[in-house]
Parts: structure tokens; sequence; C-alpha cells
């Protein structure tokens, strides 16, 4: 079984690649713990797919399942309240909003090519999280059956166009 996942960049790198990306931005009803222990670096704030509980790994899990063409990022803010989300090509951003019910705003000229905002109810994070479950059965399904599990990731360099093996 190969599990896809979406090109997933660290803030500064999307943002040197895609400097007018579309945006989307999360508020959660409640704000997320902020992690302690492995998941208490930088790193969970940025990367895709990480098993900490909580809204964050949910929607990531989520947006990881929409087979996503384009660069993309997803980011908790300081506030552990609120998730920015911005990709390199608008479709993907679309499905991300009909996947959340984002909303339209006016992008900021020159910072977005295009914005909207969803907020991260009780019933918006268990539909995330029924979709994020899903998708780890069918991954464990495989891997019971001895079938063996191989994530992909596009590498979007600048001089390669290519999949790469994860782990």
């Amino acid at each position: 079984m190969i599990v896809h996942l979406p090109s997933m960049l660290t803030r500064d790198v999307f943002l040197t690649r895609h400097p007018v990306p579309h945006v989307v931005v999360g508020h959660f009803d409640e704000p997320e713990s902020e992690p302690t222990g492995v998941w208490a670096n930088q790193t969970v704030r940025e990367h895709v797919i990480c098993d900490e509980p909580g809204g964050f790994s949910a929607l990531t899990w989520a947006i990881a399942s929409l087979g996503l063409g384009g660069d993309c990022v997803a980011r908790m803010l300081d506030d552990w309240s609120t998730v920015w989300l911005a990709f390199a090509r608008e479709d993907d951003a679309l499905r991300v909003c009909t996947l959340v019910n984002a909303l339209p705003e006016t992008p900021v000229a020159g910072e977005c090519a295009s914005a909207a905002t969803f907020v991260l109810d009780a019933l918006l994070l268990e539909r995330l999280r029924v979709l994020r479950a899903h998708r780890l059965a069918r991954i464990e399904a495989a891997q019971r059956a001895g079938e063996e599990v191989h994530y992909m990731q596009v590498d979007r360099g600048p001089l390669n166009y290519r999949l790469r093996r994860l782990g």
C-alpha cells in the first residue's frame, strides 16, 4: 500500500516558493492544549501528520486524505487556538474550504491570493476524527494483511518533481 502525503513545507520554505498563497484560517472553539514531552517542539506546529491528541492532528490527517496537488503548510499559531493553512494552488484551498465549511473573506492585497476562515467546533472536530480514523484503519488493515506500507510525498524542489519515500 502506498500512502500519499501532501507536500507539506515549513512556513518559511513555503512562503519563499509561494509568496502570495491561498490562505485558510481556522479558529478553535476551545484552544488546543500545548503539547508536552515529545510533541513540545516547533515541528508539531508545522508538520502534517502527528499523533498528538486534539483538533490539529485530526485536521492535518483529514487534509492529507484529500490528495492535494500542490505545496501547502499547516501551522498552529502561538495562542494554540488558531491554525494557519496556506496552499500554492487555489483548487487545493477550495477542497479544504469544502472539507471544513470555510467562509470566504476579502484577501489582503499582496499577502494572499484568496482567504477564508472557519471555526473548528465540536461537530467539525468529530467529522475530522472520523476521517482520520478511517484512513488509519485502512493503513492498519493493510499492515495486518501483511502488505508493506510505504509513505510517499511529492518533492517539489526547484530542480526536481519526484516522489520521495518517507521512513
